[in-house]
């Protein structure tokens, strides 16, 4: 497989949310879909969510980052906003 492609679970982590739970279950796709991705192992991997994720759930956001760092040589944070490639 050259490129996979996945999309974490955003309502946690939503910056429209009041109160962020570190705790909720949904927090627990990201490392599930980091131990998909080191079976399938692509050349290139994908992994999407919404920019409050780093902000509003530091701890997930950091435990995501450190699976990705042991499961590929090469890790790299992009953010950009839907409007600057003309998707919104």
């Amino acid at each position: 497989i050259v490129c996979m492609e996945a999309s974490l679970n955003c309502q946690p982590s939503t910056s429209i949310l009041m109160k962020h739970d570190k705790n909720d279950k949904r927090h627990e796709l990201g490392p599930r879909t980091v131990a998909i991705a080191a079976v399938v192992r692509p050349k290139l991997f994908v992994l999407e969510d919404v920019v409050g994720f780093a902000t509003n759930q530091p701890e997930r956001y950091e435990e995501v980052l450190e699976l990705l760092g042991k499961t590929f040589k090469n890790v790299e944070v992009v953010i950009f906003n839907a409007r600057h490639v003309g998707v919104a």
